[in-house]
């Protein structure tokens, strides 16, 4: 996972980042939310054995918590790209455990930096640095990566969204509505990730108990419009 790629986002960077963490797979399980609690304890735990890593400052209590803190951005992001903010979350959920493992730098804490995208020379922005655990030719190595940070987690999803629209790699990403597969199988054609099960795990967290449960949850705010989250084009 280098920048000299061309990629703003190696296949592997989520993995990368659960690893220098000391952190399980993020992609490999759904946490139950009644197990949440467990979840907090144990990332808790293997930060601080891995020198007091500053956790960032926005970590949601609850799957329904990120769902809905997060459901106005990704609903506008979701427009832009024709698509449901359903999939724009699960992918979230997916790259970012949650907000669990979102990168984050001691100092300047959490990058908001919601779906792992680095930071490369054509990046003007901010940047965290990130000590990671990167695999060449089966051998660790530690290295520390850059990714990009934004002020909030609106600015996350805004610039998502507009890599997503504007690199030619990613159109067939677009304009797929509710259609999970095809979403998440335009991802790995375009080069966001090649784990093979990548489009498997984006389609499993969207159609998960805890998405089901939080996006219930957020039908029945008052206070979240979700009726607005149909994408504007087909």
């Amino acid at each position: 996972g280098t920048e000299s790629n061309g990629s703003d986002h190696t296949a592997s960077d989520a993995d990368k980042t659960q690893i220098s963490h000391g952190l399980p797979d993020a992609h490999a399980t759904v946490v139950p939310v009644d197990d949440w609690s467990n979840r907090v304890i144990h990332v808790a735990d293997n930060l601080l054995q891995q020198g007091g890593k500053a956790i960032g400052r926005w970590m949601p209590a609850s799957a329904t918590e990120f769902v809905k803190e997060l459901a106005p951005h990704a609903m506008a992001a979701a427009r832009k790209l024709g698509l449901s903010f359903r999939l724009l979350l699960a992918q979230a959920a997916l790259e970012s455990h949650w907000g669990r493992n979102i990168p984050t730098d001691q100092a300047k804490g959490s990058s908001f930096n919601l779906f792992s995208i680095k930071a490369g020379g054509n990046w003007g922005g901010e940047r965290v640095n990130v000590p990671t655990l990167e695999y060449e030719g089966g051998v660790a190595v530690r290295k520390v990566a850059q990714f990009r940070a934004y002020a909030s987690a609106k600015d996350s999803f805004d610039d998502y969204a507009h890599l997503i629209a504007s690199d030619p790699r990613y159109a067939s990403v677009k304009g797929h509505g509710d259609d999970a597969l095809s979403f998440a199988s335009g991802l790995v054609n375009g080069g966001y990730a090649t784990d093979p099960e990548y489009a498997a795990k984006v389609m499993a967290i969207a159609n998960s108990p805890m998405m089901r449960e939080a996006l219930q949850s957020l039908k029945n705010s008052p206070s979240t419009p979700i009726q607005s989250a149909a994408p504007e084009e087909n």
